[in-house]
C-alpha cells in the first residue's frame, strides 16, 4: 500500500470512529400521574387549594449545581456561564414547583432553555479518534461550535403552560370543552405513541410534518418543537454524515422528538382529568339549585 493510500485510509479510519461514543440510551417517558386538593366553597363548589409545594431538587435555594456541564470542563456553558451554578431547572429559580394545572418545565429542553447538538452532546466540539489510539478535538460543524439551540417551544425560557383551551386556562374551561379537547389529546398520543421512523429521513420528516400539522390545533407547541428537531437534524445532515452512527444518531433525535411529545401531551390530559371532575361537579351543584 502506498504511503498516499494509506493515509487515506487512516483518515477513513478516523472518521469512522468519531461518533463511537456519541451513542445514547433513549430515557424512558417520565409517568405522569399529579394530583391537585380541592375545597369546597360557601356554594357547594370545588375550588382548586392554592398550590405552595417547595421545589425538592433545589431544596428551596431556586439554583443547582449545573445539569448543562456538571463534571465536564465547559467554560462556555450556556446555562451558567462557567459559573458551575445555574437556574433551578425543575422550579425555574422559583424554589417552588410549578403549579401543574398551569405550567411544568419544557419538556423539550428538560427545564434548561437549551437543546443540546446531536452531533456534538452540547459540547461544541468533537472528539475524532484513530486507529493508533490518538484524538484530535475539532470545532463541532452541526451546531458552529455552540455546543445547543435555543429551545423553540419554550422560547428558552425553560417553562411551557399547560394546555389552553379555547384561549382560556384549563382550569377555567368547561366540561364539555375539556372532554373535546382530551379525546383530541388522546387520538393524537395513540398516533405519536405508535410512531416510528421510517427508512429514510426525508420519509420521516413529511410524516411527522403530517403528523404535527394534524395535531397542532390540539397543541400548537408541536410545531415549535418539530421545528427545532429539523434545525437539529439539518445541522447533524450537514456535519455528522461521515460518521458511523449516523444514521442511529438520526433515529434517536426523532424518537426523543416523539417520546417528550407524548410526555408533554399525557400531563395535558392529566389535567384535563382532574379539571373534568371538578368541572362536572360544580356543573350538576349548579343545575340542582336552578
Amino acid at each position: 500500500m502506498t504511503s498516499r493510500n494509506l493515509s487515506l485510509a487512516l483518515a477513513s479510519l478516523l472518521v469512522l470512529v468519531g461518533l463511537a461514543a456519541s451513542q445514547r440510551t433513549l430515557p424512558k417517558i417520565p409517568v405522569v400521574d399529579f394530583t391537585r386538593e380541592t375545597t369546597l366553597d360557601a356554594k357547594g363548589l370545588q375550588q382548586f387549594a392554592p398550590f405552595s409545594v417547595e421545589c425538592e431538587r433545589c431544596k428551596g435555594e431556586g439554583t443547582t449545581v449545573c445539569e448543562g456541564c456538571n463534571e465536564v470542563d465547559t467554560p462556555a456553558c450556556t446555562e451558567c456561564a462557567g459559573k458551575k451554578r445555574a437556574t433551578c431547572r425543575l422550579c425555574d429559580g422559583t424554589k417552588k414547583l410549578h403549579d401543574p394545572l398551569a405550567k411544568r418545565p419544557c419538556v423539550y429542553c428538560e427545564g434548561s432553555g437549551w437543546y443540546d447538538c446531536a452531533l456534538c452532546n452540547g459540547f461544541g466540539n468533537i472528539k475524532e479518534n484513530a486507529a493508533d489510539g490518538t484524538s484530535t478535538s475539532l470545532p463541532c460543524g452541526a451546531c458552529k461550535k455552540a455546543g445547543r439551540f435555543v429551545c423553540k417551544p419554550c422560547e428558552g425560557t425553560g417553562v411551557l403552560a399547560t394546555v389552553a383551551i379555547k384561549k382560556k386556562p384549563v382550569t377555567e374551561a368547561s366540561a364539555e370543552d375539556l372532554t373535546e379537547q382530551k379525546v383530541a389529546l388522546e387520538a393524537a398520543l395513540k398516533e405519536f405513541e405508535a410512531f416510528q421512523p421510517l427508512d429514510r429521513a426525508s420519509k420521516t420528516d413529511k410524516a411527522l410534518e403530517a403528523l404535527v400539522a394534524k395535531h397542532r390545533r390540539t397543541r400548537p407547541e408541536l410545531a415549535d418543537a418539530l421545528a427545532l428537531l429539523f434545525e437539529v437534524q439539518k445541522g447533524l445532515a450537514r456535519a455528522g454524515a461521515k460518521y458511523v452512527n449516523f444514521p442511529e444518531t438520526q433515529a434517536f433525535e426523532y424518537l426523543l422528538f416523539r417520546d417528550r411529545s407524548i410526555h408533554l401531551m399525557r400531563h395535558d390530559v392529566r389535567a384535563i382529568e382532574l379539571c373534568l371532575a371538578r368541572a362536572t361537579h360544580n356543573e350538576t351543584v349548579a343545575k340542582s339549585k336552578k
